[in-house]
């Protein structure tokens, strides 16, 4: 049974052991009613070790219409916490919790569990506990199934599994500050050793939005020893945060710095490699394991990532006569992006910069995305028909690894617009012009850089968003309505 101080809706209800998914090798299980955990914000010493704390729990008071919602829709003084049940009058009178429970874990079964089905419910499960690449899993495992939903109707065939859905993985759950600036480390999703959000996904199943595939593979293993070395966070002489080896106590070998700098360039999107999504292809090659781009940060309304508000600005167009711009100018060569909820006009200069009705239109709703060249640093807008608002965000580029050779063995990352062949030369613009919302089991590979990895379990956890005149790539389908 459960024991949960703080999730009284779950506590004293049995442990529900739920397959979330079938691999080569093994199983992913989930407890689906495992407690809801309060995310602790400072440690024994008071010192904060979370950049950016969940939202707090709903506060909720009895509606006008005799359900329940938020206090602030109602003339209640008091309501009641969603999670803990505590008395409050406000949202931020309850606590946050994790975005999950840390109660998932990879079976290692060295095989395929023939006879086990994506969904079944476990009676029982034994095994020895490994940390293999910090990623905890059982091996030599054994169980007994308490429910096998294939022998159900295929409309129950989620009897189970639906009370394990993914969560997404955003900027904040990644561990970045809710700050207009990102720090040096937000381009890789999680890398902050301190960051119990993504711990507690591990080897559960999230899903990412809006992802985009490499532009580039890049082989950095100069010296062909089937090994790239990889790199860390530190400080320069000067103080300034930078990537640079991880032989902290001792010189690093010589043969290692140009494998090093190649890998982190291309990962970390530097040097020859700005702005571009790049992936190490001997990693590629030798565990099927590439680099995609996170969502950008932005409005909700246009796809984008809004859970560190402070990321993007905000520019009112308050009628269709007058320009106006960021407030805050931007250095020169980041990339933006950049989305109004209304037709407007849109120029790209200095900080005086206004647009004017010549200029070219930015339709409602679509993104651009722009890196500023020389001195430009600001975006001047003016509404076409109607008064909106535009938001200009400094896109963190956020990394993170993903492996597809096991769900989606016929797609090709590594692939080439300039193939001979026609159609793959096609696949790969496609490919390539394309985002993608993904779901899949998260996990960490401490080694790899991005150290967290999503892995889809079949083609139906991959949907695509075409490009400007493009196709999803073969076999991906479209992202309907209701995917994910």
């Amino acid at each position: 049974m459960q024991s949960c101080t703080d999730d009284p809706e779950r506590n004293g209800q049995p442990l529900l052991m739920v397959v979330t998914g079938i691999d080569p090798s093994g199983f992913f299980v989930s407890d689906i009613s495992a407690c809801r955990l309060v995310e602790q914000t400072r440690d024994s010493m008071n010192v904060s070790q979370v950049r950016t704390p969940e939202l707090p729990q709903p506060c909720e008071a009895l509606q006008e219409d005799g359900g329940i919602g938020p206090i602030a829709n109602t003339t209640a003084t008091t309501g009641t916490c969603h999670i803990s049940r505590k008395t409050c009058k406000k949202d931020g009178d309850c606590q946050s919790y994790l975005p999950s429970t840390f109660a998932h874990m990879f079976v290692y079964n060295y095989s395929f569990p023939e006879g086990l089905n994506q969904g079944d419910l476990l009676f029982t499960l034994s095994g020895a506990v490994q940390e293999f690449t910090s990623t905890s899993q059982m091996t030599f495992p054994a169980w007994s199934i308490a429910e096998r939903v294939r022998q159900l109707p295929v409309d129950q065939w989620d009897k189970w599994l639906q009370y394990s859905p993914p969560v997404e993985i955003t900027g904040r759950i990644c561990g970045q500050d809710n700050t207009s600036g990102p720090f040096l480390t937000d381009q890789s999703c999680g890398h902050n050793k301190r960051n119990l959000k993504m711990e507690s996904l591990e080897s559960g199943l999230v899903k990412i939005r809006n992802v985009r595939f490499p532009e580039v593979f890049k082989n950095c293993d100069i010296n062909a020893d089937g090994q790239v070395p990889f790199f860390c966070e530190g400080k320069d002489p000067d103080g300034v945060w930078h990537w640079q080896t991880c032989s902290f106590d001792a010189p690093e070998p010589v043969a290692d710095t140009p494998e090093r700098e190649c890998f982190q360039n291309c990962v970390m999107g530097m040097g020859e490699f700005a702005n571009k999504i790049c992936s190490e292809q001997s990693n590629y090659n030798g565990f099927g394991q590439y680099v995609v781009e996170m969502n950008a940060p932005g409005p909700t309304f246009a796809g984008l990532d809004d859970s560190l508000p402070a990321r993007k600005q905000t520019i009112t167009l308050n009628d269709t006569t007058q320009p106006v711009r960021n407030q805050l100018p931007y250095a020169p060569g980041l990339q933006m992006s950049i989305v109004c909820n209304t037709d407007a006009r849109y120029k790209i200069g200095e900080t005086t910069v206004n647009a004017g009705a010549s200029d070219p239109l930015l339709p409602a709703n679509q993104v651009l995305r722009y890196v500023f060249v020389g001195r430009e640093n600001s975006v001047s807008f003016k509404a076409e028909t109607a008064p909106g608002k535009c938001y200009i965000a400094q896109n963190t580029q956020t990394r993170i690894n993903i492996t597809t050779k096991d769900a989606i063995p016929e797609l090709n990352p590594n692939c080439r617009i300039d193939d001979p062949d026609l159609d793959a030369a096609q696949q790969c613009r496609n490919l390539r012009g394309s985002s993608f919302d993904i779901v899949g089991h998260l996990r960490h590979v401490q080694p790899a850089r991005p150290r967290w990895m999503v892995l889809p379990r079949d083609v139906d956890d991959v949907c695509c968003h075409p490009g400007p005149g493009l196709t999803c790539p073969k076999p991906i389908k479209p992202c309907g309505p209701n995917n994910f």
